[in-house]
């Protein structure tokens, strides 16, 4: 229902659909290793949105801001319920709990770093992402949530990434690293 409310405003909003199209007709036309490089521009294209639709870009996303899909464990789940599911799914596949150390590549805007940190209890999350923007967010989210002291947000790319961690994660950020790039 949610989903539908949210579809329904966006198809309400022509100018949001013409920045959808073009941009999905831009990515199409990009030649492989253009793809490959797409995430390190997402940056500028969030902003080129932002200028475009404003602050429109949320009908997109939930409310802790989620953009990889949806875990619809039961049918008629909302998607902020489908995304607190995933969530929670992710921290049981990684028997995340009190401790322990998780990198989380590709962290988007801080939700699974601030769920593993406030709900499973893992001592120290580490978020890294390439957008100044999402770091800004996240980071922020964490200070609202009291969390800042166990949940860190870096700019920083995945192949300068050191440290020890008990966990690494990633959701969703291999689509735009690309096979080729799989081994750094």
């Amino acid at each position: 229902q949610d989903r539908t409310r949210a579809g329904q405003r966006v198809h309400q909003r022509p100018e949001i659909l013409r920045v959808v199209t073009v941009a999905q007709r831009v990515f199409e036309e990009l030649s492989a290793v253009e793809q490959d490089r797409f995430d390190t521009i997402s940056d500028d294209v969030m902003v080129w949105t932002r200028q475009v639709i404003g602050q429109d870009v949320n009908l997109f996303l939930d409310a802790d801001r989620l953009y990889s899909c949806a875990y619809y464990a039961t049918p008629g789940l909302s998607l902020e319920e489908a995304q607190a599911a995933k969530m929670r799914h992710i921290a049981a596949k990684l028997l995340a709990g009190p401790g322990q150390r998780v990198l989380d590549i590709g962290c988007g805007w801080g939700a699974l770093g601030l769920y593993l940190a406030g709900v499973a209890g893992c001592s120290s999350v580490r978020g890294i992402t390439l957008s100044a923007e999402q770091q800004r967010v996240a980071q922020a989210r964490a200070a609202e949530r009291g969390l800042s002291t166990r949940v860190r947000f870096a700019l920083e790319d995945y192949r300068s990434t050191h440290g020890t961690f008990d966990r690494i994660v990633s959701v969703g950020m291999f689509e735009h690293v690309g096979p080729a790039h799989y081994d750094a």
